[in-house]
């Protein structure tokens, strides 16, 4: 059994500014649920990753930080 995807539906490409805070928060719960981090390292790392760095990256470059869309909604980083 084959399924049709809708090419127009699925799309990836550069975050746009009101992208930042989603992509932000989407790292973090990422950075929490990798079970071979302890929780201090955890804590560096979400501390490292801000809203700094992570417009920094979206300064230097949007298509750094790729989002996944479908139906124009975000689906994934």
């Amino acid at each position: 059994m084959s399924e049709t995807i809708d090419k127009q539906s699925e799309t990836v490409g550069p975050a746009q500014l009101n992208d930042l805070d989603w992509i932000l928060t989407h790292v973090h719960q990422a950075i929490d649920e990798l079970e071979f981090y302890n929780d201090e390292f955890k804590a560096f790392e979400k501390q490292r990753v801000n809203k700094h760095l992570i417009r920094a990256l979206f300064e230097y470059d949007p298509h750094h930080l790729l989002v996944l869309r479908k139906n124009g909604e975000r689906a994934g980083l």
